[in-house]
């Protein structure tokens, strides 16, 4: 793996920051390699998109031993990032997948999406010539006119033929421009999909090249020929893995335009998604005018004008720490007799301020005392007439739906919680605030699935035990039919991540209790066969054979097909089961993973 270089001045920072991924990026150079065994067409095939790509294609003529990309992508991520190369080509050829052309597309030195094309011998009998043989005359540096012919390539529910398609033009589009000189049109790549015939069968893909030549034909258009060059060549696509969403959307942010605006204007950005965000800085504001709340316990000097209510207040507050002695008025409240004063406690007379001969009582300060006396009064009331809503039977249903939905939330974040927090920061790639919005998001679907399904659940039961003809009382198969509407309703018509987690969590715990019951007395016809020895040895037996079947099956699966797994087992497996076959240095043996 390469070291992780750290800046030791301005220059190779700058350096280091040119080499991390950009928002407006420059076009993406293609790496070539060859496999153990690269058969002469598949050599063919490789110097033929190194011609058309040159000069932002890199040929690596040595054959490199032991690079499986869809087992382990380190060694195409270890050289890509060496090359300063977005694409991968890689080309071998074995028993079970001759000439195979592995196309990988990189982002933040990591495999984004990967797919095989399977080169196919040409339809027509004729061999693929050799490199020697090749006569292309075709510049460097020329853009292509591309085509994409067939119904799939517009398809919107084809992921597969998308990413072929993106990755394509990635690879021969070359440099951006907005200006096209007619001379440079020399080319034509014509990239043709077939129909797709029968279902489960891919559409072959079909490549190939024509050289745009022009001709006279009297009007001020001139007339267009297309002359085959180039070898033909034929596709079948093979095993596919598809980007992860979160990823792709990341790899998808634009950025500000380098011939959007000339000049950077202030205060003004441009978010992640490409909006415009401005911002407004306010000065200091006067609050000096600024209305306030008037306490009218607050005594006022008699003869005061209640039309200069203010500024008797403002006068009255000046003049309190003074020494003065004049008479004082109480407006609006009565004045506190004897047995009032009882009723303030030590703490409350700390609010009897003498102010030279003058005493002045706070009224605040009993009407707080008063209102937090009142307030458990009220809290009880509040909770008596909840208690009795609570108690009520004729809402007894509605009141069951709410709790078991919010039961289901509660559990659901739960259970989801602590577990989505170990994944995706054990095995997610992103900032810190990015994992924490998976990790709420995770669990926000969790808990809103199953308080979902219980309210569909239960809404089901109590309406089939009122429609029941033989009375309101529960069927026989009442909890199956309202298991079946939550399921579809709930999981199958949103097949997430989380929910197929949930599905197949539910999943392996009904094939347990049916293999339990299979087994119990009178609970089919073959259950009279099944002798009280019999049962017992396979109760004993059951267990271990489900382990191990169990552990075959998905370590088989993974190491031949590990694109069908979902992502958060395939991270798993692949940490503990792939990972350690690699290491360079005693510290990413046993201290670091990497």
């Amino acid at each position: 793996m390469l070291r992780e270089v750290k800046p030791k001045n301005p220059r190779t920072a700058r350096l280091l920051k040119k080499k991390e991924p950009q928002l407006i990026e420059p076009p993406k150079r293609t790496l070539l390699l060859h496999g153990t065994k690269c058969p002469l067409p598949l050599n063919t095939l490789l110097k033929t998109i190194h011609g058309l790509t040159n000069p932002n294609s890199v040929l690596f003529h040595k054959k490199n031993d032991n690079v499986h990309p869809f087992e382990s992508t380190e060694s195409i991520e270890f050289l890509a990032d060496k090359n300063e190369c977005g694409i991968v080509a890689y080309g071998s050829s074995n028993k079970k997948r001759p000439n195979c052309l592995t196309l990988a597309r990189i982002y933040n030195k990591k495999v984004l999406e990967m797919f095989e094309l399977l080169l196919l011998p040409p339809a027509d009998g004729e061999a693929i010539p050799p490199p020697s043989a090749l006569k292309l005359e075709i510049e460097i540096g020329i853009k292509p006119m591309i085509l994409f012919a067939g119904s799939v390539w517009e398809d919107a529910t084809s992921n597969t033929y998308a990413m072929v398609k993106s990755v394509l033009l990635d690879m021969f589009k070359g440099e951006e421009t907005d200006k096209i000189d007619v001379e440079g049109l020399q080319y034509l790549m014509m990239v043709g999909a077939e129909e797709p015939a029968e279902a489960g069968l891919m559409p072959l893909i079909h490549l190939r090249w024509y050289k745009i030549r022009t001709r006279r034909s009297g009007h001020k258009l001139p007339r267009v020929e297309l002359d085959e060059v180039g070898p033909k060549f034929d596709f079948r696509v093979g095993r596919v893995r598809d980007a992860d969403p979160d990823v792709m959307k990341e790899a998808m942010k634009q950025g500000k335009r380098p011939n959007e605006e000339g000049k950077t204007k202030k205060n003004i950005t441009m978010d992640a998604i490409g909006d415009k965000v401005g911002r407004v800085h306010l000065g200091k504001q006067d609050l000096s005018n600024l209305q306030t709340r008037k306490m009218k316990g607050l005594k006022r000097r008699a003869g005061v004008d209640t039309d200069s209510e203010d500024e008797g207040e403002d006068d009255e507050a000046s003049n309190y720490g003074s020494d003065v002695s004049e008479e004082i008025t109480f407006v609006d409240e009565e004045a506190p007799s004897d047995v009032d004063m009882m009723d303030v406690d030590e703490a409350e007379k700390k609010s009897l301020e003498v102010l030279g001969s003058s005493t002045v009582l706070c009224f605040n300060r009993l009407e707080t005392v008063s209102a937090s006396r009142e307030r458990p009064v009220i809290m009880a009331s509040i909770m008596d007439t909840l208690d009795a809503i609570a108690l009520n039977p004729n809402l007894k249903p509605l009141l069951t739906l709410l709790k078991a939905a919010r039961n289901g939330a509660v559990y659901g974040a739960k259970v989801r919680f602590p577990h989505a927090l170990v994944m995706i920061f054990l095995f997610r790639s992103g900032t810190f605030r990015e994992k924490v919005k998976l990790v709420l998001k995770a669990t926000r679907q969790h808990a809103s699935n199953l308080a979902r399904f219980a309210v569909i659940y239960k809404s089901t039961m109590f309406a089939m035990k009122y429609l029941n003809p033989a009375g309101p009382k529960e069927g026989p198969y009442d909890t199956f039919f309202a298991g079946l509407l939550g399921g579809y309703v709930v999981f199958g018509r949103n097949p997430g991540s989380v929910s197929q987690q949930i599905v197949i969590y539910v999943f392996a715990r009904v094939v347990l209790a049916l293999a339990s019951l299979s087994v119990q007395p009178n609970m089919h016809p073959l259950s009279a066969l099944i002798t009280p020895e019999a049962r017992s040895r396979i109760q004993d037996n059951a267990w271990p054979a489900f382990a191990a079947l169990s552990w075959a099956a998905v370590m088989y699966v993974f190491r031949w097909h590990p694109e069908s797994i979902v992502t958060s087992l395939r991270s798993s497996m692949t940490y503990i089961y792939v990972d350690s076959d690699h290491w360079t240095s005693f510290h990413n043996l046993l201290i670091h993973n990497k």
